[in-house]
């Protein structure tokens, strides 16, 4: 991410983070040791809860910024 760059243009920012692995599966990988970065080819997110809930918070998110 590029954060660091647009801060030090005096660019507003929000990081908006997703758990996107389910409980149970977070809680196994980690319990093997085997929970991978988000930037890994082993990442494998749950992509339909993720998308389902990312939209439905980032909506809320910027409706109650105003937008």
């Amino acid at each position: 991410e590029d954060f660091g760059r647009l801060e030090g243009e005096k660019i507003p920012l929000v990081q908006f983070r997703l758990g996107t692995v389910a409980a149970d599966r977070l809680r196994e990988l980690e319990a093997r040791g085997e929970l991978p970065p988000l930037h890994s080819a082993k990442y494998w997110p749950d992509a339909v809860p993720a998308l389902r809930a990312g939209v439905r918070a980032f909506v809320v998110a910027v409706a109650a910024a105003g937008g």
